[in-house]
């Protein structure tokens, strides 16, 4: 979603409740304080059969078993974890319910703003929050406005084919935002399709005598998809040092970004699309 700055859950720091304990940690403490409270049995304490050792290691995987549960609960209560019934309980705290079909993952970002969708809480998250729970397509959301006047643009992005939303998508964000008990009385709202900056993908790997090179093509060309995918927004950026990061996946030694020939910078109302991914291998040393 673009326009706003919204807070990025998945940068926030991990919550001090949820805990990492350890398995050997938690044994090692289980036998140290048995041998306090009965000290001749400390030396069969490293004896792998003495049943005394099989107890403990029982108790520590049941204390591991607690503290996992301890830390789901703590996570189904917290908005960057949360997931499928937990995150719909979480969710209707802001008021928001799930659309049919939709994703944990759009879910979860829409609750995100829902509340600058509050009146007077600021229009350009409520604008996107409006046009995401217009219609389950919508997949991203440009905002543009013209200075000093209250003329704003709305750019969306679908989910369905390039991204080129259709008719029937831009009238429900177009009806939705229009509503009464949703517009701002002092803005006019145009909603209109993003428009697509198409690129191709193009790289060369270096790679020693030795791997697969196919399987080392499979592995590049699926991170290279999932980063274009996304970066597939409006206003979207592909960096070329971003590609090559992609595409360095396991064994290989150098890569060469033939396409695109720079970043790929776009603005409001524009969104790249990648038209095609192409991987190729040289083996070096031969």
């Amino acid at each position: 979603m673009s326009g706003f700055t919204a807070v990025d859950l998945s940068r926030m720091p991990a919550p001090v409740v949820v805990q990492a304990p350890d398995f050997e940690v938690i044994l090692q403490e289980r036998k140290d304080k048995l041998a306090e409270l009965w000290p001749p049995i400390a030396e069969y304490l490293n004896l792998e059969a003495e049943p005394a050792v099989k107890i403990q290691e029982t108790g520590a995987y049941r204390e591991l078993m607690h503290y996992a549960r301890v830390n789901s609960a703590a996570r189904a209560v917290m908005l960057a974890f949360a997931q499928s019934s937990d995150l719909d309980q979480l969710a209707a705290l802001f008021g928001v319910t799930r659309m049919s079909g939709e994703t944990d993952a759009r879910f979860r970002a829409r609750v995100n703003i829902a509340p600058d969708a509050y009146p007077g809480a600021g229009p350009a998250a409520g604008i996107i929050y409006h046009a995401m729970s217009a219609d389950i397509r919508v997949k991203d959301v440009g905002l543009a406005r013209i200075q000093y006047r209250g003329d704003i643009t709305v750019s969306i992005l679908s989910t369905e084919g390039d991204g080129s939303p259709s008719p029937e998508v831009l009238t429900a964000v177009r009806q939705r935002l229009l509503r009464d008990d949703i517009r701002l009385m002092t803005d006019t709202i145009s909603v209109m399709a993003a428009t697509l900056t198409p690129y191709s993908i193009s790289v060369k790997l270096r790679i020693p005598r030795g791997p697969d090179p196919a399987i080392v093509r499979g592995a590049a060309e699926t991170a290279l998809a999932a980063y274009s995918s996304a970066r597939h927004r409006v206003g979207g950026k592909i960096y070329l040092s971003a590609l090559q990061a992609e595409a360095y996946t396991a064994n290989v030694e150098q890569v060469i970004v033939l396409s695109p020939g720079a970043d790929i910078l776009t603005e409001i109302p524009h969104a790249p699309r990648a038209t095609s991914i192409t991987v190729t291998t040289e083996v070096i040393g031969e």
